[in-house]
């Protein structure tokens, strides 16, 4: 089964091409906040090259979030339309579930909570809970203040891992967990991989749309 997967949930964007569990191809590249057009320049370049071919994709798996409400917006839009010709399916999945799954992967922890900043002195959490072939939200999402929080970190030994570590990173100390010690993004290889794996097994697809945990932020124009 071959599946493209996009994640523009934060200023790192990625695609993944995989071949069942076996990434075939992958780009990464740094995103414009207010422009968002390099994923474009990136599919234009997998064209140009070969290896990208939408007509030969079974599914077209994306990252919802939670992270940049213009990102995962972009995200959805794009592909949605790539999928349309031939009406091939799209399957979401929490980008925070693919960064925890990357590092239950790489730490053998079988807990992983993914903490991002939500503003207005609040962080927003996700916990996660390994399985045989994607990681399991355990309860919803939540939104408090760093201490409450780091009040309650999860079982002994899980792991702490966040995008926003420029922001929070200096304020994290979870007692009794283990804390990744620098800016960890969720990548389109892991949201293909769990998109896959969920596929297969029949799993329904989370919904189609963006999971923002942050308060309206506006830009000002410039002139």
């Amino acid at each position: 089964m071959i599946t493209l997967a996009i994640e523009l949930s934060t200023d790192c964007g990625s695609l993944a091409l995989l071949n069942d569990d076996q990434v075939q191809c992958e780009r990464t590249w740094r995103e414009d906040r207010l422009h968002r057009q390099q994923v474009f320049a990136e599919i234009e370049r997998g064209l140009s090259e070969g290896w990208l071919d939408p007509a030969r994709v079974d599914v077209f798996a994306v990252g919802v979030g939670p992270g940049s409400f213009s990102g995962l917006r972009m995200a959805i839009s794009v592909v949605r339309a790539m999928a349309m010709p031939g009406n091939r399916p799209v399957y979401a999945v929490a980008s925070a579930a693919a960064l925890a799954w990357e590092i239950m992967l790489e730490t053998g922890r079988n807990e992983v909570v993914v903490v991002g900043d939500a503003r207005r002195d609040e962080w927003w959490a996700g916990r996660f809970l390994s399985g045989d072939k994607w990681p399991r939200q355990e309860g919803d999402w939540t939104v408090a203040n760093e201490a409450h929080l780091q009040d309650n970190p999860g079982a002994p030994g899980a792991v702490w891992v966040t995008s926003d570590w420029d922001r929070i990173g200096g304020k994290m100390n979870p007692e009794g967990a283990v804390l990744i010690r620098e800016r960890r993004v969720p990548q389109a290889r892991y949201v293909g991989l769990v998109a896959g794996a969920r596929f297969r097994a029949g799993i329904q697809t989370e919904e189609l749309v963006p999971v923002y945990l942050h308060p309206a932020v506006s830009t000002p124009p410039v002139y």
